[in-house]
């Protein structure tokens, strides 16, 4: 009981950290007031460049694994790297820091996969970036390299390995999902904006 209360809290307040806030404030830019208003890397992308997008995307995938792994090592198996991973994205996308409003968690679902299984998030991972490098949108990769997951944890489980691939893969992107609701509608009218256009001021 203990171990699970600790890495919900512990692995919720590492998810929380915001690294593309942060970013965003050593240029004197405030991520929220831009673009998307998310503080993931896509936003930061747009936003700041490249090279600061880069360092937000390892960041966030190293929230991931860290978190995984901590619940991990607290209780002791693959059922903590689970919730550690989950509590991870919700400390991500609703992080107590800054008023609950963070990212989308794809890159700290995709770094808790790298513990869960790390065959499922190579795979997804590449798939994503390679919808992404053919489509232009990264919303579209995101998804569908979740969607990979969600499949082949499922495979996983049936072939005779763990269940706990698959429930993350079934939850977290669910989460995922949830927020990248408003990418879904623009992605279905035509309108969602590809890589390489700026962020623009919101309001």
């Amino acid at each position: 009981m203990l171990e699970g209360l600790a890495t919900a809290v512990l692995a919720y307040l590492i998810g929380a950290i915001p690294f593309g806030f942060i970013a965003g404030r050593l240029r004197g830019v405030d991520l929220r007031q831009y673009g998307s208003g998310k503080l993931g890397a896509t936003n930061v992308l747009r936003t700041l460049g490249t090279r600061t997008a880069m360092v937000v995307f390892a960041t966030d995938i190293l929230k991931g694994v860290g978190a995984a792994y901590l619940g991990f090592y607290l209780m002791k198996g693959m059922p903590g790297a689970l919730a550690g991973g989950l509590a991870a994205m919700l400390g991500h996308n609703w992080p107590l820091y800054l008023g609950f409003r963070g990212g989308r968690g794809v890159l700290v679902f995709l770094g808790s996969f790298f513990v869960l299984d790390w065959r499922i998030a190579l795979a997804g991972g590449i798939f994503g970036l390679l919808v992404i490098a053919l489509s232009r949108y990264a919303s579209l990769g995101s998804l569908l390299g979740m969607a990979l997951g969600v499949v082949l944890g499922l495979l996983v489980w049936a072939l005779g390995g763990g269940r706990e691939p698959f429930v993350f893969a079934l939850a977290g992107g669910s989460l995922v999902v949830f927020q990248h609701r408003d990418n879904i509608y623009r992605l279905l009218s035509g309108t969602e904006r590809k890589l390489g256009s700026k962020a623009e001021k919101r309001g």
